[in-house]
C-alpha cells in the first residue's frame, strides 16, 4: 500500500493549446482503502519492498483495466501465478487489489478549444512590429499560457467564467453554453480587440506603434474575490488585473450589461521591465461602502511591490448604484528584489508569500491578523529526496496552508517542504518531516509510471528506472483541509533526456491524498458538519 492514496486521475495525451475542465462527481466517492504500512521517516523503510514488489509485478504482466474495477462483482478476482526464483511456473497465487477505473472520485471532463491560428495577429496589426520587440520567447503554434477563474455568479448560468491567456500574450474569455461541465464553452469577449480600441489615435496613425502593441500584450491575469458589501448584491464588483508587456496593469469590469470595459491602468514599471506574476488579497471593509484590497507584483528585476486598491459604492437616490474605483498611491515596495525570478507569488489572509529558486520569502506587515510577527522572513531549501530532480531549486507549483500552523511548499518535481510554527516564527520543519510528504507524492507518481499505457509501449523493450525520472507538475493545490490535493503532472527522464511529440505525450490530473504523510488539520470533516450543525449561519 502507497503512503499516498490516488483518489482520483485521468491520464490521457492532451493537447496544450486546450484548456480542460474537470469536476469530481462528489456523489459518486468510494472510501478510501485502508494505509496498511505506516510511513517511515528513511528512505530506506520497510513499506518502499512492498512497493517495489508492486511495480515490478505491474512491469511483468499488463493487467486490463476490466480485472481491477469496483464496477466488477465482488466475487470477480482474477488470480496469476507467481513465478518462481529459478524461471519455473511457480505454484503461489497473487490475488490482485480491486481498484476502481481513474480513482475513487469520478470527473466530468470537458475541454475548450483555444485558437491555434495567428490571424488575429494582422487584425491586430502585431505583424506590422513584429514580436521580437516583446523579448518574450515565443512559439510557432499559440498555446496556453495562464487559465483562471472568475468570481461564481457572473456567468448565465450562475457559474463563472474562464480567461485564458495563450502564449501569443492574447486574452479571451470563455463561457459555457448550456451544461458547464460536458459541454462546449464559446469565447464571449477578446479583451486584446478591446485593447486596441481604447488605443489613444496617435498609436494607429501610422500603422500600429511599439508602445500600442507592447499595451496590447498581456503578460498576465488574476481576478479578484466579490466585494462583501450588503447594499451592493446584485452589482458585481469585482476586478480583472491584467498586466501587459508595457510594464502597466489594468484593470477590467464586468457589470450588470455583461460587457467588459477597461476602468483604470497604472504604470508599475519603466521601459523593459513588466509585471510577471500577481496575487489578489481579500476584499477588507473599511466602512459601509468602502472595501479595499492588496494586489502584490512580482516583477522581472525580482522585486515586489503591493497596490492598494479601494472600491466606494455610489448609491444615489437620483442614478442607479454604481462602483467607483481609486488606487492608492504611492505604491508599496516589499522587497527590492535580487535580479532572481520570482516562480509563484499569493496571499494567506494578510500575510504574503512568494518563491524563488532555492528561498521561501514571507511578508507579514504591521498590525496583521494573521501572525504573531511582522517583517520579512526568508527560507532557504535544501534538497529532500534521491531522485532526479530531488532538490530545492525547481519552480514552485504549490504553496498551500494545512493547517493554522503549518503550510506545505510543493516543486514542479513533486519535492515538498513542510514550515511550520507559521503563526509564531515561520521554519522549516525537521527534514524527515518534508521527506515523508515528498515520498507520499512520489509513490503516487511512481505508480502511474510503472502503468501508463504510452509510457509501458514507448519503453516496452527496456526496463524503466524509477530514480532516473522526475515529474515535471503544474498546479499543485490543496482541497480544504488536510494532506488532499490535485495537481497535473507528466513523467520526464533524465537518463535518455527523453522527449515525445504532442500525440504520445502522457498528462495525468491526480486527486490524491497523503494520508498519514501529511500534516494533521484542524479539524476533520465530520467535525466541521457538527459545528455547522450545532451553529448554524444566520443567512437572514
Amino acid at each position: 500500500m502507497s503512503r499516498g492514496t490516488m483518489m482520483g486521475s485521468v491520464s490521457s495525451s492532451l493537447r496544450r493549446a486546450s484548456t480542460y475542465l474537470r469536476t469530481p462527481h462528489l456523489t459518486t466517492t468510494f472510501a478510501p482503502p485502508p494505509t496498511l504500512v505506516d510511513p517511515s521517516l528513511s528512505l530506506e523503510n520497510p513499506s518502499s519492498a512492498i512497493n517495489n514488489e508492486k511495480r515490478r509485478a505491474a512491469s511483468a504482466a499488463f493487467v486490463v483495466d476490466d480485472n481491477l474495477s469496483d464496477e466488477d462483482a465482488l466475487d470477480n478476482y482474477d488470480q496469476t501465478p507467481l513465478p518462481s526464483k529459478d524461471g519455473g511456473k511457480g505454484k503461489g497465487k497473487e490475488t490482485k487489489v480491486r481498484r476502481p477505473r481513474k480513482g475513487e472520485i469520478k470527473f466530468w471532463n470537458t475541454g475548450v478549444e483555444v485558437d491555434t491560428s495567428r490571424k488575429r495577429d494582422d487584425v491586430y496589426g502585431w505583424d506590422d512590429v513584429g514580436d521580437e520587440i516583446t523579448s518574450v520567447a515565443s512559439e510557432k503554434e499559440v498555446t496556453t499560457r495562464q487559465a483562471i477563474w472568475s468570481p461564481s455568479g457572473l456567468s448565465d448560468l450562475g457559474g463563472s467564467l474562464l480567461v485564458v491567456v495563450n502564449s501569443a500574450m492574447q486574452v479571451s474569455v470563455y463561457a459555457p453554453r448550456n451544461d458547464p461541465y460536458t459541454k462546449q464553452w464559446d469565447e464571449i469577449a477578446d479583451l486584446t480587440s478591446i485593447m486596441r480600441g481604447s488605443l489613444p489615435p496617435e498609436a494607429l496613425s501610422d500603422g500600429l506603434s511599439v508602445e500600442g502593441m507592447l499595451e496590447m500584450r498581456t503578460i498576465c491575469a488574476q481576478w479578484s474575490s466579490h466585494l462583501p458589501v450588503p447594499s451592493m448584491i446584485g452589482l458585481d464588483g469585482s476586478l480583472l488585473a491584467l498586466s501587459d508587456r508595457a510594464g502597466r496593469i489594468s484593470f477590467w469590469s464586468y457589470g450588470l450589461e455583461k460587457r467588459f470595459h477597461q476602468i483604470q491602468f497604472v504604470q508599475i514599471c519603466e521601459q523593459g521591465a513588466w509585471v510577471t506574476d500577481m496575487a489578489w488579497s481579500k476584499w477588507r471593509i473599511l466602512d459601509d461602502q468602502t472595501c479595499e484590497a492588496h494586489l502584490a507584483l512580482a516583477l522581472t528585476n525580482g522585486s515586489v511591490e503591493v497596490l492598494i486598491v479601494q472600491r466606494r459604492a455610489q448609491i444615489d437616490q437620483a442614478n442607479p448604484k454604481k462602483w467607483a474605483l481609486e488606487i492608492q498611491a504611492p505604491i508599496v515596495m516589499i522587497d527590492r528584489g535580487d535580479k532572481r525570478h520570482i516562480t509563484s507569488i499569493r496571499w494567506i489572509d494578510d500575510a504574503l508569500i512568494w518563491t524563488k529558486s532555492g528561498t521561501i520569502h514571507i511578508f507579514a506587515p504591521e498590525g496583521n491578523q494573521t501572525v504573531r510577527w511582522s517583517g520579512t522572513v526568508i527560507l532557504t531549501l535544501d534538497r529532500v529526496g534521491n531522485w532526479a530532480g530531488a532538490n530545492g531549486l525547481g519552480p514552485c507549483t504549490g504553496v498551500n496552508r494545512i493547517n493554522h500552523d503549518t503550510l506545505i511548499i510543493v516543486l514542479s518535481s513533486l519535492t515538498t517542504h513542510i514550515i511550520i510554527d507559521f503563526t509564531i516564527s515561520p521554519k522549516l520543519a525537521h527534514p524527515h518531516d518534508s521527506l515523508r510528504a515528498a515520498l507520499a507524492l512520489r509513490d503516487m507518481f511512481e505508480d502511474h509510471l510503472s502503468t501508463d499505457p504510452l509510457i509501458r509501449i514507448r519503453f516496452r523493450t527496456v526496463q524503466l528506472q524509477p530514480e532516473g525520472w522526475t515529474a515535471n507538475t503544474a498546479g499543485w493545490t490543496s482541497l480544504g483541509w488536510g494532506s488532499v490535493g490535485s495537481w497535473v503532472t507528466e513523467p520526464t527522464s533524465f537518463h535518455n533526456l527523453d522527449h515525445a511529440t504532442e500525440g504520445k505525450r502522457s498528462v495525468t490530473f491526480v486527486l490524491g491524498n497523503m494520508g498519514k504523510a501529511g500534516a494533521a488539520p484542524d479539524e476533520t470533516v465530520v467535525e466541521a458538519l457538527r459545528r455547522v450543525l450545532a451553529d448554524p449561519p444566520n443567512c437572514t
